[in-house]
This record gives C-alpha cells, sequence and structure tokens, in this order.
C-alpha cells in the first residue's frame, strides 16, 4: 500500500469511485484501452485480510465511523474512516491510518479523532477501548494499477476479489467482493480543487461503462459488513429531506438537491432489481421526478446545457417505471379489492390472470431500464456534471431564500388561478392540474429549511393531501385505460367488463369526493415564503367564491399518462 497523506495520526479526504461487476469482467477492466492509456509502470497484486472493530452496542457504527486493522504485506495497518458524501458512485470520506505492530486495535492512536466521543469521552475511554471487539472481516485480492490522468492527478485502480464474512453464533454469513475502485492519490497534481481532480474519475468510468457490463457500487465494505452482520430489515426509501442554507448559492442548492434526489434513487436500486416489493418501484419512480422538477426549477443559460442529456435519460427512465407502477396499483389496489369482493366471477379471474402477467412483463422492463448500462451511464454523467454547475446555472445576486420564494409564489399562484375553476375542469385540465399541485410540492419540500417553521409543514401536509386526492383520480384514469388492454384481443362478457367499470365508476366518485375539503383546506393556507417576496409581489392572490362542484367533475376521464414536463 502506497504512502499516503494523513498517515502517522493526519486525517486525509479519500476520494472515490466504486464499480460492482462480475469475476470474469475485473480483467477486463484492467485491459481497457482507458486503463492502459492512464497507467504507470507494472500492477501488482495483495492478499489483504481486514478486521473491523466495534463496540458490542455498536458505538462506533452508530456514529458513521468505520475501524479497521488490515494485514498488508508491509505489516498491520489501522485505519479509522468516517462518514462519507456523494453520490453518483463517487464518496469523499475522511480518513486515519497509522502503521501499528499488531492486529489488535492501538486506542492510543485514536485520541484526536472523532472515535473518542463515538466512544463515550476521554473519562470512559479505557472502558470503551477494552470492550472493542471484531465484528466481521474481510479477505481479498487487491490488485493495484497506478494511474496518471492528462490532468495530472494519479489514482489507484484498484480490482478487489473476495469476500466479507460475520460470524454470528453458529452462523457463518459470507459475501463475495467483486468490486473496481478507483481512488485519487496525495501527491503530485492532487493539490488541487477535489471536483475538479474527480472529473477523471468520473470520465474513466465512463469510458469503462461504454463498453463493459459494470454498475455504481454505493456500499463500502463496512457497509456491506454491516449489513451482513446485522441483517436489517430493508424497507423502500423515501424522498430525504433536503437541508437547504440562506447562505448558499444557486449552484450549491442545486446540488444539494439533485444528490439528495440520487441518493434516494440509488437506496432503491437493489429493492426494485430484486423485485420484491412494488414500492420500490414508486420510490425509485418519485426520486425521477423530484430529480426532474430541479432541472425545471433550476432554469440552465441555454439549451446546449449539458445537463439536457442525463435529464432526458431519466426521463426515458420514468416512462418506463411509469407504466411499471401503474400495473402495480391495478394489481394489487383494484383488481384484486374487486376479485375478492366478487370471488364467484369466473370472467374477473381469467381477468386478474391475465393482467398478472402483463404486470410481470412490465416490471421485468422496469428492472431491466434499471440494469442497463444507459442507466449506470446516466447517473455517472450526472455526477460528473455536479461539481460544473456554476458554468451552467444562471447566478444571481439576490439570496437563495428571495430565489426560492419567487418559484414557490409563481407556482402557488398558478395553481390557485387554476382551481378556481375546478368545477369546469376538462379532462385535460384536471391532469394539468394535478401535475401543477405535484410541482408546487416538490418545490416546498426543496426549500423548506429555508422557511422554517409551523406553517411551512401545514401548508405541506396541506398540498400532500390535495396531490392524493388527484393522485387517486389519475389511478382511476389509468385503471380505465387498462381494462381497455385486457380487453383485447378478446374482449371479454359484457357482464364482466360491466362490473369492472361499475367499480371504476364508484372509485373515481369517492375520490371526487374527497376533492372539494382537500382544496378549501389548501386555499386557507398561508404562503410561508411571503416575507421574502418584492414588494409587486406582495399583492394578494384573487379570491372569489366560487363552489366547487364535484358532481360536474365525474364525467371527464382524468388524463393517464403523466405529461412530459413532470
Amino acid at each position: 500500500m502506497p504512502p499516503r497523506r494523513g498517515e502517522n495520526d493526519h486525517m486525509h479526504l479519500e476520494t472515490e469511485l466504486k464499480l460492482v461487476c462480475e469475476p470474469a469482467v475485473l480483467g477486463r477492466i484492467a485491459r481497457h484501452p482507458a486503463v492502459r492509456a492512464a497507467k504507470l509502470g507494472r500492477a501488482h497484486s495483495e492478499h489483504l485480510i481486514s478486521r473491523y472493530f466495534d463496540t458490542p452496542d455498536g458505538k462506533l457504527r452508530a456514529a458513521g465511523l468505520a475501524l479497521r486493522v488490515r494485514s498488508t504485506p508491509r505489516g498491520w495497518v489501522q485505519t479509522l474512516k468516517g462518514e462519507g458524501t456523494g453520490a453518483a458512485g463517487m464518496y469523499e470520506r475522511p480518513e486515519w491510518e497509522w502503521p501499528v505492530p499488531s492486529s489488535s486495535v492501538a486506542g492510543d492512536l485514536l485520541a484526536s479523532t472523532p472515535a473518542i466521543k463515538a466512544l463515550g469521552g476521554k473519562k470512559n475511554l479505557t472502558k470503551a477501548l477494552a470492550s472493542l471487539a471484531p465484528a466481521f472481516e474481510t479477505e481479498f485480492k487487491r490488485t493495484i494499477h497506478l494511474l496518471r490522468f492528462t490532468d495530472g492527478s494519479e489514482a489507484e485502480l484498484c480490482l478487489d476479489l473476495g469476500e466479507v464474512r460475520a460470524q454470528v453464533r453458529s452462523d457463518m454469513r459470507v459475501e463475495p467482493i467483486c468490486e473496481a475502485e478507483i481512488e485519487l492519490r496525495g501527491g503530485r497534481g492532487n493539490d488541487r480543487d477535489a471536483g475538479a481532480s474527480s472529473q477523471a474519475l468520473y470520465e474513466l468510468g465512463l469510458a469503462l461503462a461504454e463498453s463493459l457490463p459494470v454498475r455504481l457500487g454505493y456500499l463500502s465494505k463496512a457497509a456491506r459488513g454491516s449489513a451482513l452482520l446485522l441483517r436489517p430489515v430493508r424497507k423502500p426509501a423515501k424522498a430525504l429531506a433536503v437541508c437547504l442554507d440562506k447562505t448558499m448559492s444557486r449552484a450549491d442548492a442545486f446540488r444539494t438537491i439533485v444528490g439528495a434526489c440520487m441518493t434516494q434513487m440509488q437506496a432503491n436500486e437493489a429493492g426494485l432489481l430484486a423485485g420484491r416489493d412494488d414500492e420500490y418501484v414508486h420510490q425509485m419512480r418519485v426520486a425521477i421526478r423530484r430529480l426532474r422538477s430541479a432541472f425545471a426549477i433550476f432554469r440552465q443559460r441555454s439549451d446546449a446545457n449539458p445537463f439536457l442529456v442525463p435529464a432526458a435519460q431519466m426521463r426515458s427512465l420514468a416512462q418506463v417505471l411509469g407504466v411499471a407502477r401503474d400495473w402495480d396499483v391495478f394489481c394489487a389496489e383494484t383488481i384484486r379489492v374487486i376479485t375478492r369482493a366478487l370471488p364467484e366471477s369466473a370472467g374477473l379471474a381469467t381477468l386478474s390472470r391475465k393482467a398478472t402477467r402483463l404486470r410481470r412483463l412490465d416490471d421485468r422492463a422496469g428492472r431491466e431500464a434499471v440494469f442497463s448500462p444507459q442507466y449506470t451511464r446516466g447517473m455517472l454523467q450526472l455526477g460528473q456534471l455536479l461539481p460544473t454547475a456554476e458554468a451552467h446555472i444562471v447566478a444571481a445576486e439576490q439570496p437563495l431564500p428571495a430565489f426560492a420564494a419567487l418559484i414557490l409564489q409563481k407556482r402557488h399562484r398558478r395553481l390557485r388561478k387554476l382551481g378556481e375553476r375546478m368545477a369546469e375542469f376538462t379532462s385535460e385540465e384536471l391532469h394539468r392540474f394535478r401535475i401543477n399541485a405535484k410541482k408546487l410540492r416538490y418545490a416546498a419540500e426543496f426549500f423548506h429549511a429555508l422557511f422554517p417553521g409551523r406553517r411551512t409543514q401545514t401548508y405541506i401536509r396541506a398540498l400532500s393531501r390535495l396531490q392524493d386526492a388527484l393522485g387517486g383520480l389519475n389511478d382511476v384514469a389509468n385503471a380505465e385505460l387498462m381494462v381497455g388492454e385486457l380487453c383485447k384481443p378478446v374482449r371479454p362478457d359484457d357482464a364482466t367488463t360491466g362490473i369492472l367499470r361499475g367499480w371504476l365508476v364508484a372509485m373515481r366518485q369517492q375520490h371526487l369526493d374527497t376533492l372539494p375539503d382537500a382544496w378549501q383546506n389548501f386555499r386557507g393556507q398561508e404562503r410561508f415564503w411571503r416575507r421574502w417576496l418584492p414588494a409587486p409581489a406582495l399583492a394578494p392572490v384573487p379570491q372569489t367564491d366560487h363552489a366547487v362542484a364535484s358532481a360536474a367533475l365525474s364525467a371527464p376521464q382524468v388524463a393517464l399518462v403523466e405529461n412530459a414536463t413532470d
């Protein structure tokens, strides 16, 4: 292991891009033209065994820390890694590293690190250090290629093949390791802006993803070992709270929001690919919608902006997942309910089986889209572009809260204007109204940290309630189209189709009945961003006494496919 800055009790920042693949692909990575063009000297291999330590109650893990002692050809090395940040496979983590005489933890070396606080402070340190014990271990062969890029920065390409192991009572749990880590090295060319240096890692990652079946890796070996040890119940990941600061620039806010959206996407990938829970598809789709909404909020400077490429890729993915999600909802929340209520209907049972087959086909298409090279390249391209956001997003002298207030005001007024004539909506107008409600909600959730307080949360809850009612209407409209699909090429008997369509009419009316109250509740909410608006924008939103008549909405068909501008 080459010496690094930060050795001997000095912290350094680890910056790496992780790719995962099958074992046969590792050799192809080493022979790839982009790797060969950047290689410095000959590669060398090492057999590495790492033992990870923690207290019985996982104090270090809870603090986002990983402590290991690794056996290398040059002796023992103790490493403490902090919690990282990043997205699209690129992570930056603080790291402390020291040579040590044995496989035991040298507690005195942790004195100036965050581990002291995590272990209970100096008063309890002796007892806490004594409680440190091996939690799990990794063993793998690492082949190291030294690289130098055209910008002068240097990196190690580490090809790791082995396993992570955790002993839980009499049960030995094992998972394979097969990954490529591209890590920036300290030294010549790397005392520069970290964002600029990371571009070279992304360029190599894109070159590899262009011709090899690789995917982005989001879990460190320590995280994989902890998961193997604990086997936590995995759940679909909902949208993360976006933590913006009033002093941020637009570009920094954009990066923060996009990073949160990408993190949600990545957190749902494994569950979606496993195909065990339909909610993973839904949450992945939500993350993509939010990502595209962020692109719309932060307008770029020209049509030639490079963000348009990954944005178009995400739109295509959203369309594929949208079809899969519509069939999931239809099978789980529509046809299943009807067949359970009318189990004696042979026609309904036949349609239910056909719907299940179509659902499986579209679910498979969704998994294939997420597993595809295009998805990996799109994520890499987006990650590569984020550090350059300043060059593409229109800058402004106004503070971020003022910018956010204008965005929220514009979307709020548009929704209010549409909603005042709700009783006269055509199906297209009702669909547009739903899309505008969704866009306003995403913007409010993105910027909520800039306007802390009860009014902000109350506003978002009211908007969410309105969106739920509109979403229910959209689900019914989707179901009506799916009934049409199920009737091809052979139409079922009139009694069966009559039952289905009658049930959907009743479902639509249920959602229509909730819409007036949800709308009136939203109309009464205060604009929590108001004090940040310039004086001309403070004019009150026009109000009318126009009543919402839900009966007038029962005739139109709600639009089925999400608007492309969503």
